[in-house]
């Protein structure tokens, strides 16, 4: 799993990671991990015999098929089964192109169902209990900009 860099360490303005919210006055929640089985329109069939179909998978989230089968009850088999992708980005992109389905972070693909290009595959999501979290420095080593940018994600 990928992990945030310290921001008490390195240079940088902030962090945007899905986290567990830890309550600290520097780690401010976007929105909630919600998941759910997504492919490109044509796929959709296929898709819904989701025990058969490709799966795609990213490799830092490399147990949302497994999660996502167990929080809503459903019985999919081998979770690991189908290609694995070093990053999401390149997993969504497979997705839309109609070569399997893959576990969407909703928050993260939300242009991409709104124009059609994804659609969710099962009727269920679920929530991770992580949060798409902007981690930051101490208030003394914030800049202005930062504030800025941090109030435009919260929108």
């Amino acid at each position: 799993m990928e992990m945030p860099p310290r921001l008490s360490r390195e240079l940088f303005d902030m962090t945007l990671f899905f986290d567990v919210p830890d309550g600290s006055s520097n780690q401010i929640p976007i929105c909630a991990d919600e998941i759910a089985p997504v492919c490109a329109p044509e796929l959709l069939a296929a898709a819904m015999q989701i025990d058969t179909v490709t799966r795609l998978h990213d490799q830092t989230w490399s147990d949302d098929w497994e999660v996502w089968a167990k929080t809503v009850g459903e019985a999919i088999g081998d979770t690991k089964r189908g290609p694995k992708f070093s990053l999401y980005s390149l997993a969504v992109e497979e997705a839309k192109a109609g070569a399997g389905v893959l576990i969407g972070h909703l928050c993260l693909i939300e242009d991409a169902l709104k124009n059609g290009a994804l659609i969710l595959a099962a009727r269920e999501t679920c929530q991770t209990g992580r949060y798409l979290c902007t981690n930051l420095p101490d208030i003394s080593k914030r800049r202005p900009e930062t504030e800025r940018v941090v109030s435009l994600l919260i929108q």
